[in-house]
């Protein structure tokens, strides 16, 4: 019997084939011959019998004996036809012990026996490797629809064909509920995503193909309107499930988010009424702005028949046309201006001698203070009844 002076090796959990090792009798003219394996921290398997026959144990065990011509011996032998599979976790070195029996065929002296050792080397289970993510940052525009987060990440695992989980989560810059990463169920994987933690986890066993397309179809997803525009990094994780070096590396990608201007809104009453040539406070106008961020914005108010004014300018800047005119342009924060037109502090005065409805016109401007897509601006009315 030859046995190959190399150990074969391979990883903890890891089917290792065994190759070299070949039978040899020189009177056995045919005769069938008792081949007996054993291991003692695995198990020993004949992909196929090729011929052979299980006289003793069972294929795929710690031990078993099978029977055959010398030809059918080696052929059973050859070509990677023999695998060992090490036991849940084993890492070191076991020996494949060997026993031919010739079983006498041939000439006197009885059944002769050759034994031999092959060492197998079982190396620490290696962990799966994350690859090939994207080095450029994913730009997300306010607005658009959520977008997988990568198309190029690779998955390999030298001594595991599955996966059991993955986790994907914000690990840079984590903005809370605008930030949503979004996945669809798929391949008996299923995802949860904690938004308090900006955590996605994946669980399910399935193939490393199955995940690769899993975590290429994660997106990501901001729903405000006033985005933070602070730079977010998306992590990856893969987990095969095993005792030991389970997890992979951890792939990340950045996330350039730019925010879109949104313009200002304007909440005005449908009217007000008073008498003729007296003051009327115009109450119930209310600017806002999603995105304004504490920024100056301007306001323009403008009526055909009579005066309108602040009874307090406290905080706001008039930059066209005069207080107490027909017209007047003013700048300031939204809490400026709401402060202004609040607790009766905006006047009309009608002309002398007109009874009629007047209109008041605004215009708000937000000067583009935040976001691309420029300056923008809202404009309503309120009707004036005398």
């Amino acid at each position: 019997m030859t046995i190959p002076a190399n150990s074969p090796s391979g990883n903890q959990n890891a089917t290792i084939a065994i190759n070299g090792i070949s039978t040899a009798d020189v009177d056995a003219n045919g005769g069938k011959e008792d081949l007996k394996l054993t291991v003692l921290n695995g198990t020993i398997r004949f992909k196929s019998l090729n011929g052979i026959t299980v006289d003793g144990g069972a294929n795929g065990s710690a031990s078993v004996t099978v029977g055959g011509t010398i030809a059918q011996l080696n052929a059973a032998l050859a070509g990677g036809n023999l695998v060992y599979q090490p036991n849940n976790n084993f890492s070191g070195t076991d020996a494949l012990s060997l026993l031919l029996n010739d079983n006498g065929h041939t000439g006197i002296g009885g059944p002769k026996t050759a034994s031999g050792t092959l060492l197998i080397k079982v190396g620490p289970h290696v962990a799966p490797v994350l690859a090939n993510i994207e080095t450029s940052a994913l730009s997300f525009t306010e607005g658009n629809k959520a977008t997988p987060i990568t198309g190029a990440l690779t998955i390999t695992d030298s001594d595991s064909t599955t996966l059991v989980g993955a986790t994907i989560w914000i690990s840079q810059n984590f903005a809370g509920a605008q930030d949503v990463l979004g996945f669809s169920n798929q391949n008996g994987i299923s995802g949860s995503y904690n938004a308090s933690t900006g955590i996605l986890t994946l669980s399910g066993t399935a193939s490393l193909a199955q995940y690769q397309s899993a975590l290429r179809s994660v997106t990501y997803l901001d729903n405000s309107q006033n985005p933070s525009t602070a730079s977010r990094t998306i992590s990856f994780q893969v987990n095969d499930g095993a005792a030991q070096n389970h997890l992979s590396n951890i792939g990340a990608r950045n996330v350039t988010v730019i925010a879109v201007n949104n313009p200002p809104v304007l909440t005005v009453p449908a009217s007000v009424s008073g008498l003729p040539s007296t003051d009327i406070a115009v109450n119930g106008i209310v600017c806002s702005d999603v995105d304004a961020n504490g920024g100056v914005e301007t306001l323009t108010l403008t009526v055909s028949h009579g005066t309108i004014r602040f009874v307090n300018l406290a905080g706001l800047t008039v930059t066209g046309g005069a207080n107490n005119s027909a017209t007047i342009t003013v700048n300031g924060t939204l809490a400026q201006l709401d402060a202004a037109l609040s607790n009766s502090n905006l006047i009309y005065h009608g002309a002398t001698g007109f009874s009629a409805t007047d209109t008041l016109s605004l215009n708000l401007n937000d000067n583009g203070n935040t976001g691309i897509g420029g300056a923008k601006s809202t404009t309503a009315s309120v009707a004036i009844k005398l």
